[in-house]
């Protein structure tokens, strides 16, 4: 694997983070990170079309850019032989245009769904991320949604929602998230080029990169993969990084990267349609 130098100040420099998975143990190897994710992988794509990130949870969310709402849909594994879809969606969030009022949402992009089925939505245009409870229409932001609740209660800003700009107290079009045990929220502060942790019931977060465990992103104007240990300030790269390509090896505008739970990497290959799987190299 290369090193890469990157301290705190540096994180600026990595420009165009997409996605960002983030595990949070005491583990140092790669191999580890799995340990405390929902690890189910449930295929390997082979679609034409431009996959948008990856999953390993066994909820999947869509976003539709048209309608400016999202759809949801839950399901229990195996789910390619046993679970048929029903033919429309419900919306749980937005559908009323696009625009910045509380029951509107403006291009949204990554979710994260916790464990009491609390909805994270980054409402990308709208520069915030809010909580949503599971039945919320409400808030343009990154919302926290528990199932079961009125549909016409608000959402909670958690991130952001102070305009666009590079304060700690605001946000550029975050693209994706990940919650950690502690209700934590880890933001992909897209057009500010760096990850922002955000603690529960805070008014402004924190640039991290390493932080307590460990921190795999996405790079995708770099087109490569790149880990931090915790407390480390040098990054390493686990995949690409030797320029855009269509090879094994390289990667094109990577968006999206899960674990299984033998510590294989599976990255959503943007430019390249399709989705890559860089095994664990026992003898390194």
């Amino acid at each position: 694997m290369v090193q890469i130098g990157i301290g705190i100040t540096a994180i600026v420099v990595i420009v165009a983070l997409v996605i960002i998975i983030m595990h949070i143990s005491k583990h140092r190897k790669v191999s580890d990170i799995p340990i405390h994710i929902n690890s189910t992988v449930i295929f390997e794509s082979t679609s034409t079309k431009t996959p948008f990130y990856t999953t390993s949870t066994t909820t999947s969310f869509y976003t539709t850019f048209t309608t400016k709402r999202i759809s949801t849909v839950i399901f229990t594994t195996p789910i390619i032989d046993q679970i048929k879809w029903k033919k429309n969606g419900t919306p749980i969030a937005g559908g009323h245009g696009s625009g910045s009022d509380l029951n509107q949402l403006r291009q949204p992009q990554g979710l994260f769904v916790d464990n009491d089925n609390t909805i994270y939505i980054v409402d990308y245009q709208n520069h915030r991320i809010v909580q949503w409870k599971s039945a919320d229409t409400e808030k343009n932001e990154v919302r926290r949604w528990t199932e079961g609740e009125d549909a016409n209660s608000n959402g909670t800003i958690v991130a952001g929602g102070n305009d666009a700009g590079n304060n700690l107290n605001q946000l550029n079009s975050p693209s994706s998230i990940f919650v950690d045990e502690n209700y934590s929220v880890y933001i992909s502060d897209h057009k500010n080029h760096r990850i922002m942790k955000w603690r529960k019931g805070a008014q402004t977060g924190m640039i991290v990169a390493g932080g307590s465990g460990q921190i795999c992103v996405g790079d995708c104007a770099n087109h490569r993969v790149v880990c931090w240990n915790e407390g480390s300030s040098e990054g390493t790269i686990v995949a690409g990084g030797i320029g855009p390509g269509e090879s094994s090896d390289k990667l094109s505008s990577p968006t999206g990267i899960s674990f299984d739970i033998k510590g294989n990497i599976y990255v959503s290959d943007h430019n390249n349609h399709r989705v890559q799987k860089f095994a664990t190299d026992n003898n390194q």
